[in-house]
């Protein structure tokens, strides 16, 4: 910490243009054109005052955007990046996103508001907290606090060796035979003899953590000009050697084939046949011992290793894993928070899947929705068939609320609230279809019970049903026998399709069931009047939903930060491994190309 390490944040600060580009393409520019004063700035325009905003934040505190604005995209972005900035790269300090998902008010208010995230959600979303470790096993602040502790362990010895030997080329000349004997030493095996610590002094403190973090050119020009072309060159590889043997890990397929493979029949004869199985209690009581004495042989190393810290001197086996390997670490630590962030917009933001709102004509973010996240984030399957499920919710979803829109809903809306009609502008329109698809204070079920009811239940029965929970549930079956008896649709096999998607839910069905007996035909007329209420201030939803864009496009930077970063520290380039589309932006260009 006193080498400069949490200076690491001004590594990211190198890519603001770049990310203002992202920004605009995914947050400002759909603003824009709802915004018809901002709709005539140029995208350039757009990105420069973001990039000017930014970096007046960093000279000094600013007062905040125009106060006759009732909310400020780009200033709450600004707010938002500039917060990122704080984190420093490769550090535990860098947890500034997932502070903001877990903390800002205007998504805490988000997920309050939604009858679609459940208390259980809100809680999981806790295990994602860098900051300190919440779940007992596992879990992302379990890899990022292993790394980042790996890293700075690294560095330090990196740090403290440097000092040690390094001899400015000034000072050669009058250096002792001594101290060139063990520079010379140094450099060319790598290895430091061991001496007692108060017997070894620095002979230099120009080396700090920029040094071994970053690949400046200009600091490694420096070091060049000041101890050497040698020395750079040793420097460097010891960088490349760092950060291939945290993101690395060991090459299973330079051990022997009868280790990496299972041989039933060998086990058998190993463990069981002849008589063996009698000492398996004995065996696993040996194996325990064995594996508790190595444990503490790799305490003690480690605690020598703090002790008395050296540069590594060969390259570990680990460091021969190729760049994909140092992209699944990343993942492990930063891919959990991109998909809470994925699963959470795709929940309120229909346009991020692609859907047009009612009465649009596109849906504003092209080449910037889910699927180029997907690709970018190479998600797992489960969660590409989850964003397929959500897209066709929010499908039905907005073909309801169209209707319902064509029926006259924003005109009472308008009469409730007392203002003209034609002041429901497309700031109104999104506004309502985010708090339409993520049933904001049961805005959804509400207007819609009889209608999802219906829908879910004529598509289950083209279906296989889905499995029973074995726990009973009296009082929701009455609900659904009365309703069966009123509206069902078919035989038997109908009947127990829908039952069993009610029991899983099955978009939205159980709380449908639920808001239809319990209000009936009130529920329509008091979702209409929710709607009045959320049609008041549609600028509050814009807040949030911005809020909740900037946050995920966080999440996203801060993974090419990640890769970037430790392609070009790792030197992967000189190994020919090709990072594919992985270093890519997540965008698009305005043709989905």
């Amino acid at each position: 910490q006193a080498q400069y390490l949490s200076l690491t944040e001004s590594i990211k600060g190198r890519h603001l243009e770049r990310d203002a580009a992202i920004f605009d393409r995914r947050i400002f520019a759909p603003e824009a054109r709802l915004d018809k004063a901002g709709a005539t700035a140029t995208p350039e325009e757009r990105q420069r005052r973001f990039v000017d905003g930014v970096r007046a934040w960093l000279i000094k505190a600013q007062a905040g955007g125009d106060a006759s604005d009732a909310f400020d995209a780009m200033e709450r972005t600004v707010l938002l990046y500039r917060d990122g900035l704080d984190g420093g790269l490769l550090t535990d300090s860098d947890t500034r996103t997932t502070v903001q998902l877990l903390g800002d008010p205007a998504l805490r208010n988000f997920r309050e508001m939604s009858a679609r995230v459940s208390q259980r959600e809100r809680q999981l979303l806790q295990k994602l907290d860098l900051g300190r470790q919440r779940a007992a096993l596992g879990g992302p602040y379990f890899w990022f606090s292993l790394v980042c502790q790996a890293i700075e362990q690294g560095v330090a010895r990196l740090i403290n060796g440097y000092n040690r030997h390094a001899l400015p080329l000034v000072e050669l000349p009058r250096a002792s035979a001594e101290e060139k004997g063990r520079y010379e030493a140094w450099l060319r095996e790598r290895r430091v003899v061991k001496q007692p610590p108060h017997k070894v002094r620095y002979v230099t403190t120009a080396f700090t953590a920029l040094h071994f973090l970053d690949d400046d050119p200009l600091r490694d020009r420096e070091v060049q000009e000041r101890f050497g072309p040698e020395l750079l060159q040793r420097l460097r590889e010891d960088r490349r050697r760092l950060f291939r043997r945290v993101f690395g890990t060991y090459p299973l397929h330079t051990r022997p084939r009868d280790r990496r493979i299972l041989n039933l029949y060998r086990t058998y004869e190993s463990w069981l046949g002849g008589g063996r199985a009698l000492f398996i209690p004995l065996r696993f009581a040996w194996a325990t011992l064995r594996q508790s004495g190595r444990f503490l042989y790799w305490v003690g190393r480690c605690i020598r290793e703090i002790r008395n810290p050296q540069p590594e001197a060969e390259i570990d086996a680990a460091a021969e894993a190729d760049y994909r390997t140092a992209v699944r670490k990343i993942q492990r630590m930063r891919g959990p928070v991109n998909e809470a962030c994925l699963t959470l917009r795709a929940r309120f933001d229909p346009e991020y899947l692609g859907l047009c709102l009612p009465r649009a004509e596109r849906c504003g973010l092209e080449g910037a929705g889910v699927d180029v996240d997907l690709r970018f984030l190479e998600a797992r399957p489960e969660l590409a068939q989850y964003i397929d499920e959500e897209r066709a919710r929010a499908r039905d979803d907005l073909r309801r609320l169209g209707r319902l829109v064509e029926g006259g809903l924003l005109e009472r809306a308008a009469e409730r609230i007392g203002v003209d009609v034609e002041h429901f502008g497309a700031e109104h329109l999104r506004a309502v279809a985010a708090a339409y698809v993520g049933d904001l204070q049961h805005l959804r079920r509400n207007l819609s019970a009889l209608e999802i009811l219906d829908e879910v239940y004529t598509r289950a029965a083209t279906k296989d049903p889905l499995p029973a929970f074995r726990l009973p549930r009296p009082r929701l079956y009455a609900k659904f026998r009365r309703y069966w008896r009123m509206h069902g649709k078919g035989d038997r096999r109908a009947a127990q399709a829908a039952w069993r998607a009610t029991l899983h839910n099955v978009r939205g069905a159980g709380d449908a069931l639920r808001t239809w007996a319990l209000l009936g035909l009130d529920a329509k007329r008091l979702g209409e009047l929710t709607l009045a209420e959320l049609s008041r201030h549609p600028e509050r939803i814009t807040d949030q939903l911005v809020t909740l864009r900037a946050v995920q496009t966080l999440a996203l930077i801060d993974v090419l930060n990640y890769r970037e970063h430790i392609f070009n520290l790792g030197r992967y380039e000189d190994s020919q491994d090709d990072p594919g589309d992985l270093l890519t932006p997540p965008i698009e260009g305005e043709n989905g190309t």
